[in-house]
């Protein structure tokens, strides 16, 4: 349980921190802070969940050992790390989308 609370944490926080961040390098760039730190935040998502997870090779090598090698466990352990980095970054770039929406557009 608690490695399911660190990789979506982690999820989270490379997410939102990199939006932030991207956004300041918008604004320092002239460039429209707002749509671009959207833009970022539907690209960091996946990137956020391979890191929170511990990388593109190690995941995936992992739940091949599990699918292939019998052990179901390990398959649906390896699912939930999945599902909770992907959670983390989706809601990381939900709650940055309702921050940075325009309240009067409704």
């Amino acid at each position: 349980m608690a490695r399911l609370a660190t990789v979506f944490f982690i999820a989270y926080g490379m997410t939102a921190g990199g939006v932030l961040f991207g956004g300041l390098a918008a604004v320092l760039s002239r460039t429209p802070p707002v749509p671009f730190m959207l833009r970022l935040a539907e690209d960091l998502k996946y990137w956020a969940v391979m890191a929170a997870v511990g990388g593109t090779i190690t995941a995936l090598k992992s739940l091949e050992e599990s699918v292939f090698g019998g052990r179901p466990g390990e398959l649906l352990k390896g699912l939930a790390l999945l599902g909770a980095a992907f959670l983390g970054a989706a809601l990381a770039a939900q709650h940055l989308a309702w921050a940075l929406r325009d309240p009067t557009r409704g």
